[in-house]
């Protein structure tokens, strides 16, 4: 299983556009094979930062599945402007 861990920061007055728009979005890339999981947190000390959590299946399902989808056009559009800058993205695997 591949865990991708996205910090996103977002500009201050557009915390809450941002977070339905990940609402919509979660949506269809939900749909996507492969795609086990998605969870949006917010940071308490900084309310601005927040961090996507998505589990998937393997890797050919986030590059070849995800990344090439319709979805993934999607979600650029629709969330990419509330950036403050390009997300800090981690691509993990579980040890246990």
């Amino acid at each position: 299983m591949i865990v991708v861990v996205a910090e996103i920061l977002i500009h201050t007055g557009r915390q809450e556009l941002f977070v339905a728009a990940c609402r919509r979005n979660f949506e269809y890339v939900l749909k996507v094979p492969g795609c086990r999981s998605l969870r949006l947190v917010r940071g308490i000390t900084d309310p601005a930062c927040f961090r996507i959590v998505a589990e998937w299946e393997n890797l050919e399902s986030l590059t070849e599945g995800f990344f090439r989808s319709e979805e993934f056009a999607r979600w650029r559009e629709d969330v990419s402007d509330y950036y403050v800058d390009l997300p800090v993205v981690e691509w993990t695997v579980c040890v246990e």
